[in-house]
């Protein structure tokens, strides 16, 4: 057979864009969550990419020219983020599945910059090795569940960056680390712009090997806007395979909510006076009641609903040192009958 480059074959029956799509699609020579194809019909050059974000410059770099992406396919759990312009700007467009052709979205040829990222709703998923720009780590293979890449080798100071990550509301988002370490555990932060917004710290325990997997998490505030997401090494000696962010749902927290006001709501306001002191209270609540308190129970919830204390009222006081600072609801209950008070820790 002769074949000659200047008579090759368009779209589907492309001969160059087979030899491409088995090299880099199905030779390992690049895995990836989304296959980007120039033509309608995933034909012409196709080019898969692993999760990430892509300016103009880097999808260039990977064989994606500016402005020729005319379909995709995404794999299952998978979510492509396309924008009109460069550096993620302008009108966006997301895909979680196949499209053979973007003309009817009116997106054929458009696509200047694109992220890649788990599917997980509102959340934002980063793999570790997708940095933007790092300080002292490795990128090595993982057998973490899915397989891929993690990032190791870390030692205090050494840190990742992750550019232009979206959060689109502000509040409270839950940050997890998938580590491993095999001896010590250690100490990981996050911030954003290069540390001109802390948001806090957690430990990383000893899992007992280098691909021994477990998920550690935190809490932060975090106002909305487009930032870089920082990754710092407090202390080394451990591996991360991910980070998924996630906004702590608003509808979850008021139904909890709402359940707190029920019990409250429902409780049967009935015996005598019932009176909490200190109020705030750091150590010691003291309880006072024109009654005897014996034979009841207490119970005290935190914000959220959730139980965090009971205990059989023997005696007038209670030892609440140990509950973290907030507001919280005490319920006391004896022979079916309810009383409710509120303090502050």
């Amino acid at each position: 057979m002769i074949w000659e480059l200047s008579g090759d074959a368009t779209g589907a029956n492309s001969l160059l864009s087979a030899i491409h799509e088995v090299v880099l699609n199905r030779g390992g020579g690049t895995t990836g969550v989304a296959t980007f194809y120039k033509d309608c019909s995933y034909g012409g050059t196709a080019v898969s990419l692993p999760a990430g974000s892509y300016t103009r410059a880097q999808m260039i770099a990977k064989g994606i020219n500016d402005d020729e992406i005319s379909s995709l396919k995404v794999q299952n759990g998978y979510k492509v983020t396309l924008y009109w312009d460069d550096n993620f700007t302008g009108t966006t467009l997301v895909k979680t599945g196949d499209d053979d052709c973007l003309v009817d979205d009116g997106w054929n040829d458009k696509v200047t910059s694109l992220a890649i990222a788990a599917n997980t709703g509102s959340g934002i998923f980063i793999e570790a090795e997708n940095y933007n720009n790092m300080a002292g780590i490795q990128v090595e293979a993982t057998t973490d569940a899915g397989g891929g890449s993690n990032v190791g080798y870390i030692d205090a100071t050494d840190w990742m960056a992750y550019y232009n990550i979206t959060f689109p509301t502000s509040g409270t988002y839950k940050v997890e680390y998938r580590v491993a370490s095999l001896n010590g555990g250690g100490r990981v932060s996050c911030d954003l712009n290069a540390g001109a917004i802390p948001l806090g710290a957690v430990d990383i325990p000893n899992t007992g090997g280098w691909q021994n997997w477990t998920t550690v998490s935190h809490n932060v505030t975090i106002t909305a806007g487009t930032y870089n997401f920082g990754v710092y090494a407090q202390t080394g000696g451990w591996n991360l395979n991910w980070v998924r962010i996630t906004p702590l749902s608003a509808r979850a927290q008021a139904a909890r909510a709402d359940l707190l006001s029920n019990l409250i709501d429902n409780s049967v306001q009935t015996g005598k006076a019932l009176t909490i002191y200190p109020n705030p209270v750091q150590q010691q609540l003291n309880i006072v009641s024109g009654e005897s308190l014996s034979g009841g129970i207490i119970r005290i919830f935190d914000i959220t609903g959730k139980q965090v204390v009971t205990a059989r009222a023997a005696v007038n006081q209670l030892n609440v040192s140990s509950l973290a600072p907030g507001v919280y609801t005490l319920v006391y209950t004896k022979n079916g009958k309810k009383i409710t008070r509120q303090f502050i820790k």
